[in-house]
């Protein structure tokens, strides 16, 4: 069985957006997550997001891909403060190459500082 890829996860204040990815990622997760956060960033502008990739497998599809780049340009400049937290390289170097793209504030944290980055998107 294959697991869900996107997971909201609970957070302890309303400008916290908090969200999990796992495994690969098909369209239907990205039509999942662009349309979650549509709805909370019309609620709460301007807040913090935080992501955590556990076990990144990949894209499903070009057309899931494609969704993310999409995802990734509409909602850039919805947050003041964007945390990513992972394991692998890639997380850290896509996190650096990202940041000036974004009016958002990007830091990469491994995974065993989960708490330091919800300390900081708190701050």
């Amino acid at each position: 069985m294959e697991r869900e890829m996107f997971q909201v996860l609970k957070a302890d204040r309303r400008d916290v957006l908090a969200v999990r990815f796992a495994g690969s990622l098909g369209k239907v997760d990205l039509d999942r997550f662009t349309a979650w956060l549509e709805r909370e960033t019309e609620e709460q502008p301007d807040g913090s997001l935080l992501i955590v990739i556990d076990d990144f497998d990949g894209y499903r599809s070009f057309q899931a891909a494609i969704a993310d780049l999409k995802a990734d340009l509409r909602f850039k400049d919805r947050f003041t403060k964007i945390a990513v937290v992972g394991d692998a390289e890639r997380e850290r170097v896509m996190t650096a190459l990202a940041d000036p793209f974004s009016k958002a504030s990007l830091r990469y944290y491994p995974e065993e500082q989960q708490g330091a980055a919800l300390a900081w998107l708190r701050s």
